[in-house]
């Protein structure tokens, strides 16, 4: 499976956080969908 993702690994639980918090930090950011999978929905 990861492999086949286009960064070829699967997304840590690091990312997964920084992402959140990024969210979570941010005032200005509502309303969005952030993915968090490494491009596998660009496929």
């Amino acid at each position: 499976y990861a492999a086949q993702t286009p960064i070829e690994r699967l997304t840590t639980m690091a990312e997964i956080v920084d992402a959140a918090v990024f969210l979570l930090e941010n005032t200005g950011v509502n309303g969005v969908d952030l993915i968090v999978d490494g491009g596998w929905h660009c496929r």
